[in-house]
C-alpha cells in the first residue's frame, strides 16, 4: 500500500516535463519490482512513463500501457477507486500516440480518456484532456473543435481553480485567433494569460506566451520585435532544460531569419530543431521542420538540396503528419521538383496537395484559393533566363486543369461511396453507445463482481459474508426541513449531500447499497472481503460529517446521524423488474438502531466494530444502552482516527461535528 501511494504522488496534473535517466528513474523502476500488488505497479509504471515521454516516448508508452492493463485486469477493483487513475493512463497514452504520429489511436485514446475522467468525476483531469484534445484537434485543421474544446476545458479550470490550465487554454485560444488571422482576439486571450503565467512563475507557461507574442509581431512583419521574444523564450527554455519547447522556438527563429534573408543563421536554427526533434523521436514535428528546410532551400536556389528534405517530409507525413503537414509536405515537394525539372513527379504531387486542401477546406472558395495558391507557388521558382522552364509550367498548369476535369465524375462516385461507409459507421457506432451505456447503467446499479455474473449467467445467487460493517446515515429533523425548503430545492439539497457521499464510498472502496427518503445505507467488505472493513467504514463515516459540516459553513443547516456495526450479512438481487442490489440480517438492523441512538453529528459504533477497530482510533464509552427490539447494547462514539504524520508520529483525524 505504501508503494501505490507514493506512486500516486505522481497523479492529478498534466504530463510531467522530466527527462529520462539517472538516479530518479532506477528509483521508480526499483518501486515498480517491490510493489506488492498490480495496483501499485500500474501506479508505479505511470511515473516511470511520465520520465521518460520527452526524451523516450515510445518507451513511456509501453509502460503506459502494461500499467493500464493492470487496472482493466483487476475486476473485482471498485470502479471508482481506478478510474481516476485509468484516466490519467489513457490521456498519457493518447499523448504518446500523437508525438509517435498515430493520429487515430491518439484521438480513440482522446475520448476514452474524457469519457472516464467525466464518468470519476475527475473535473481537473477531465479539463485536461479536453485541452489537449482541442490541441490535437487544431493540428488536424479542426479549428471549430478545437475551439470549442478550449472553451469548455477553460471553463473547467475556472471553476476548479486550476490556473496553470486556465492560463493554457488562453493560450491556445489566443494561437487559434492568430491562425485565423484575427489579432485583435488573441492579443486579447494573450493577455488575459500573462497575469496568470507570471503568478505562476511556471517557465514552460513563460516561454509559451513569449512565442505566442513572437508569431503576432511576426504576421505584422515586426521582425526584430518577434526575434526578441523568441531568444527569450528560448533562453527561458534551454534553462528549464525543455529540449521539446527548445526545438519549437529554434524553427520560429529560423522563420524570422529566413524572412531577413539571413539564409545562414536560418538554416543553423533549423537544422538544431530537427537535431532536437529527431532526438526525442518526434516524428509529428519533424514533418513541418522538413518542409521548412526545404522551403529555405527552394528561396536560396538550393534546389537539390531542398528537393532531399521535401522528399524526407512528404514520406513522413503520410504516415504520421497531421492533415495541415500533409498539405504543407506536398506543396513544398511539388515545388521542388518543378524547381529540378520533373514535371511529372511535380504534377502527381500537387494532386496530392490538392486532395489534401479539399479535405481540409470545402467551402465555396475552395478551388480559387487552391489554384491562387497554385500560381504564388510556381512564380516562386521562376527561373528569370529559362523560357523553356517556363513553358513547361504552363504546360503543367494545362495537365492539372484536364487531370481535373477528367477527376470531377471519379470524386463523384467516392463521395457517394463514402455517404454510404459513413452511414454504416454511424449505425455501428450508435450500437456500440448503447450498448456501453447498458452496461455503464448496470454498473451503475450493481457492483461490478455482480454485474459480471449476472451478463455471463443471467442470474446472481446470493451470497453470505462472515464479517463485514454497516453503515447508516439518517438526516436530522427531516421533516422540519421539508417544511421550511420548496421541494425543489430540498431534492437539489439531498441530492448534493448524498452526491458527495457517494464520491467518498468510492473512494474510501466501501458499496453504497441504497438511500430510503433520508437516509443512507453503506457496506464495508463486500463484494470483495477485506479485513479492514471497520476502520474503511470509520473513514468514510467522519469524511461525510466533514461534508455535512461544509455545508453548514455554507448556511445550510444539515446534521446527521450515523451507525455502524459489525457482523455477518447476506447479499444478493432482490426482483425481475427494476432489481437492486440489498443486504439482510441482524447486522443490518442493529446498525440502523446503533443510528437512531446517536446524537447529531456523531458517530455511534457498536462494541463488535470498536474492538475491529482497535488501537487505530480514539473512543468515547456510552456504556450500555437501550435499543429497541433488542437487549440493551454497550455503544461508543468514534473521536478520531489514528494516521501517521511525516515524522511518523501518531496524529488523530476527528469527525467534524
Amino acid at each position: 500500500m505504501k508503494g501505490f501511494l507514493l506512486a500516486l504522488s505522481f497523479l492529478g496534473g498534466p504530463l510531467l516535463a522530466q527527462e529520462g535517466g539517472g538516479a530518479a528513474l532506477d528509483s521508480l523502476q526499483r518501486g515498480m519490482q517491490e510493489a506488492l500488488s498490480d495496483s501499485a505497479r500500474a501506479g508505479w509504471g505511470n511515473a516511470i512513463g511520465k520520465t521518460l515521454f520527452r526524451s523516450r516516448p515510445d518507451e513511456a508508452l509501453g509502460y503506459w500501457e502494461r500499467a493500464l492493463a493492470m487496472i482493466d485486469a483487476r475486476g473485482d477493483a471498485p470502479i471508482a477507486s481506478t478510474d481516476r487513475l485509468r484516466g490519467e493512463l489513457l490521456n498519457n497514452i493518447a499523448a504518446a500516440e500523437e508525438r509517435l504520429g498515430n493520429r487515430s489511436q491518439a484521438l480513440l485514446r482522446y475520448r476514452e480518456a474524457i469519457a472516464v475522467r467525466s464518468r470519476s468525476g475527475d473535473r481537473q483531469g477531465l479539463g485536461q484532456s479536453l485541452m489537449n484534445l482541442a490541441v490535437f484537434q487544431r493540428k488536424q485543421g479542426d479549428t471549430d473543435g478545437a475551439l470549442q474544446g478550449n472553451l469548455r476545458a477553460l471553463g473547467i479550470a475556472r471553476q476548479v481553480g486550476d490556473i496553470e490550465l486556465e492560463a493554457s487554454c488562453l493560450m491556445n485560444i489566443a494561437l487559434l485567433y492568430q491562425y485565423l488571422e484575427l489579432e485583435e482576439e488573441a492579443t486579447r486571450y494573450y493577455q488575459q494569460a500573462e497575469p496568470l503565467a507570471k503568478r505562476l512563475n511556471d517557465p514552460g507557461l513563460m516561454s509559451r506566451l513569449l512565442n505566442g507574442r513572437g508569431g503576432l509581431y511576426q504576421r505584422t512583419g515586426r521582425y526584430d520585435e518577434a526575434l526578441r521574444c523568441f531568444m527569450e523564450a528560448l533562453r527561458i527554455r534551454r534553462s528549464a532544460n525543455d529540449r521539446s519547447g527548445m526545438a519549437t522556438t529554434f524553427s520560429n527563429i529560423a522563420d524570422i531569419q529566413a524572412r531577413k534573408d539571413a539564409t545562414v543563421d536560418a538554416i543553423a536554427y533549423l537544422d538544431s530543431c530537427i537535431q532536437l526533434r529527431e532526438g526525442l523521436g518526434d516524428r509529428s514535428g519533424l514533418v513541418s521542420a522538413y518542409a521548412r528546410r526545404a522551403g529555405i532551400g527552394l528561396s536560396s536556389h538550393r534546389y537539390g538540396e531542398s528537393l532531399q528534405w521535401a522528399k524526407k517530409a512528404a514520406s513522413l507525413a503520410s504516415t504520421v503528419g497531421s492533415l495541415n503537414d500533409r498539405i504543407t509536405a506536398t506543396r513544398i515537394l511539388s515545388e521542388a521538383l518543378a524547381a529540378n525539372g520533373e514535371h511529372q513527379q511535380a504534377l502527381a504531387a500537387w494532386r496530392d496537395h490538392m486532395a489534401a486542401r479539399d479535405s481540409f477546406d470545402r467551402n465555396e472558395r475552395a478551388e480559387d484559393l487552391l489554384r491562387e495558391d497554385f500560381r504564388i507557388s510556381f512564380e516562386r521558382l521562376r527561373v528569370a533566363d529559362s523560357v523553356q522552364l517556363e513553358q513547361e509550367r504552363s504546360l503543367a498548369q494545362v495537365r492539372i486543369e484536364e487531370a481535373e476535369a477528367r477527376s470531377l465524375w471519379q470524386w463523384v462516385a467516392l463521395a457517394l461511396f463514402a455517404a454510404l461507409v459513413v452511414a454504416l459507421l454511424v449505425l455501428l457506432r450508435a450500437t456500440s453507445r448503447n450498448e456501453r451505456r447498458s452496461e455503464a447503467l448496470l454498473l451503475n446499479i450493481l457492483p461490478t463482481s455482480v454485474a459480471q455474473e449476472l451478463k455471463r449467467t443471467g442470474r446472481s445467487r446470493a451470497v453470505r459474508f462472515d464479517d463485514v460493517t454497516v453503515l447508516f446515515a439518517d438526516i436530522v429533523g427531516f421533516t422540519a426541513l421539508s417544511e421550511r425548503m420548496s421541494p425543489e430545492d430540498l431534492v437539489h439539497l439531498v441530492d448534493d449531500c448524498f452526491g458527495q457521499f457517494d464520491q467518498v464510498m468510492d473512494e474510501c472502496g466501501m458499496e453504497k447499497i441504497k438511500t430510503i427518503g433520508d437516509a443512507y445505507m453503506a457496506v464495508s467488505g463486500l463484494p470483495g472481503q477485506r479485513s479492514d472493513h471497520a476502520l474503511i467504514g470509520s473513514r468514510a463515516a467522519v469524511r461525510m460529517l466533514a461534508i455535512t459540516a461544509a455545508l453548514r459553513d455554507r448556511g445550510i443547516e444539515l446534521h446527521i446521524r450515523v451507525g455502524m456495526h459489525s457482523g455477518p450479512v447476506v447479499a444478493g438481487i432482490v426482483g425481475r423488474r427494476k432489481f437492486q442490489y440489498d443486504v439482510w440480517g441482524d447486522t443490518v438492523n442493529t446498525a440502523s438502531r446503533l443510528q437512531e441512538c446517536s446524537e447529531p453529528d456523531r458517530i455511534n459504533i457498536s462494541n463488535a466494530t470498536r474492538e475491529q477497530i482497535g488501537q487505530r482510533a480514539m473512543f468515547e464509552d456510552r456504556g450500555e444502552l437501550s435499543v429497541k427490539g433488542k437487549a440493551p447494547m454497550r455503544m461508543y462514539y468514534l473521536l478520531g482516527l489514528a494516521h501517521s504524520d511525516d515524522a511518523g508520529k501518531g496524529v488523530y483525524e476527528q469527525p467534524v461535528g
